[in-house]
């Protein structure tokens, strides 16, 4: 019997998985790209377009409130229509509403374009992340995601790089226009990558397979084979290629939805597959044309809020939330405390070596994914305790020489830890759930994340601006530093109490399940 899995691991890494991830990672890209940019030029729209603390702090949320709601809907028609077209889609809204905010000419044309914008690349994410697990050998997986967040970290530094060219002071004092030639700037990578994803990106297998849609299956594991060089992988699956699906009686037992598999069919049942999709013990039988048009959110959730992973949902929707708030918090909060300090320091640079960090913060997720001794839930619960004291260091920023330069060296560390966990947990997310509802899944972790990257630009507006109204000398951006430093412990906290297991380089859940660790 041939599995996805096993056929994968034997296809290996080749160019095809390298195709993909550049493909992918435009929309890590437009992403990195689109939260350094918006956060910068709040600034420079603020006096042209006279904007008071609750709607700058409104348009940069606005962003996420965009993503909150592009993934859900991106996530569900993920698993009810394929990763593929989702992909496409969402590049083609970067494209139209990047150009339509380049056009704006006031404070509610551009929330409203930032909302959709920021709904195209959303949508596009759950997608992209199921697609780079389903595609990839069980023992670089993990790796490969890390690699998909690099573009989004190249994202950033790009749009840092630009900042510095067009806007150093982080403001626009040319000619009022040049936030609009950066916008345009910013959206041509991912408009490169258009017809790209249309004619070299292929379907994921296990979609396929959890659809009864075994014949393209084969078709696209043997694309994946063709460009990496190893068609002698799948020859011996062609006799297969005009069967239905057949699943394993035994993994079906023990698997949530059933082992996605390519293998011996019941010659009882020609036409059906055997998946569950209540998450109980009971089987129905579906015919494979019927698959798609029973997939339903409602389905999806009634396996999610169940026994199995109703605490890991939870769990990772709250370490979602806090890596966002945290990530997003400081993409938003440094350019502002940052140029506070203009007569001092040069922000634009400041702000460049914070976002250079990624890099290395992209790095040290690697070690972790290769690091036999630490899991996935302790590489978290390390990355949380580093970043509760970075944000320590963080709170005297506004005291003047020696804190000033203290909170100067913690800000890259900060974005360092910050990058490490943010990367992992996702790559952790990803890997626990079914093919059936991934993109369902990670869509709503994602969701709720963004709703922490939505709320921290108000918390930093409105804590700053309560501090400077109240008189209070513990410095402007303590408090939200603080409430940073807060939420960290409580991730840890998260952790070790909601997270219940993992599936760091081991098959994925459809061929091996929790109950069967």
């Amino acid at each position: 019997m041939w599995d996805v899995s096993g056929v994968l691991d034997n296809i290996g890494v080749g160019n095809y998985h390298y195709v993909q991830l550049l493909i992918v990672g435009g929309i890590f890209f437009a992403d990195g790209a689109e939260m350094l940019f918006s956060s910068s030029i709040i600034g420079a729209l603020a006096a042209e377009w006279e904007l008071n603390s609750l709607t700058r702090g409104l348009m940069m949320s606005v962003i996420f409130l965009g993503v909150f709601a592009g993934g859900l809907v991106g996530g569900t028609c993920g698993d009810k229509y394929g990763r593929r077209p989702v992909i496409f889609w969402s590049y083609a809204g970067l494209l139209v509403f990047g150009l339509g905010t380049a056009a704006t000419n006031g404070p509610w044309g551009m929330v409203a374009l930032r909302f959709c914008f920021g709904a195209s690349f959303g949508a596009g994410i759950g997608p992209a992340l199921a697609l780079i697990m389903e595609t990839t050998p069980p023992n670089v997986r993990g790796q490969h995601v890390n690699y998909s967040y690099i573009f989004f970290y190249i994202g950033e530094v790009y749009t840092a790089i630009l900042l510095m060219c067009f806007m150093p002071e982080l403001i626009d004092t040319v000619d009022k226009n040049n936030w609009r030639r950066l916008t345009l700037i910013t959206i041509i990578p991912g408009a490169m990558l258009i017809f790209p994803t249309y004619f070299l990106l292929r379907e994921s297998p296990y979609f396929l397979l959890s659809q009864g849609r075994s014949k393209e299956a084969l078709v696209s594991l043997k694309y994946i084979a063709s460009m990496n060089g190893r068609k002698d992988v799948v020859q011996g699956l062609e006799a297969l290629e005009a069967e239905p699906l057949g699943t394993d009686p035994e993994a079906s037992s023990s698997s949530t939805f059933g082992r996605s598999s390519i293998g011996e069919v019941d010659q009882d049942a020609p036409t059906e597959c055997t998946t569950l999709l209540t998450g109980g013990a009971a089987q129905k039988k579906l015919s494979p044309a019927s698959l798609s048009e029973n997939f339903s959110f409602q389905a999806a959730w009634h396996l999610l809020s169940g026994p199995e992973y109703r605490s890991i949902v939870l769990g990772g929707m709250y370490l979602c939330f806090y890596s966002n708030f945290i990530y997003y918090g400081l993409s938003y909060s440094l350019p502002q405390v940052f140029r506070k300090f203009g007569a001092t320091i040069n922000p634009s640079q400041h702000l460049f070596v914070s976002s250079i960090a990624a890099f290395p913060g992209a790095a040290l997720t690697h070690w972790l994914l290769l690091s036999r001794a630490i899991g996935h839930r302790d590489g978290l619960s390390l990355m949380a305790l580093a970043l509760v004291l970075s944000h320590l260091a963080l709170v005297g920023i506004d005291h003047g020489s020696p804190w000033l330069w203290v909170g100067l060296i913690a800000a890259p560390c900060a974005k360092f830890f910050a990058v490490a966990f943010f990367t992992l947990v996702y790559i952790y997310l990803v890997e626990v759930f079914p093919a059936s509802v991934r993109c369902t899944a990670i869509a709503l972790n994602i969701s709720a994340g963004r709703a922490g990257g939505m709320v921290s630009p108000l918390c930093f507006e409105l804590l700053t601006a309560y501090v400077s109204s109240a008189g209070m000398d513990i410095g402007a951006h303590a408090p939200y530093f603080m409430l940073n430093l807060i939420l960290s412990l409580v991730a840890i906290v998260a952790i070790k109490s909601l997270l219940s297991f993992e599936l760091k380089n081991t098959p994925l859940p459809d061929d091996k399940t929790p109950s069967t660790l």
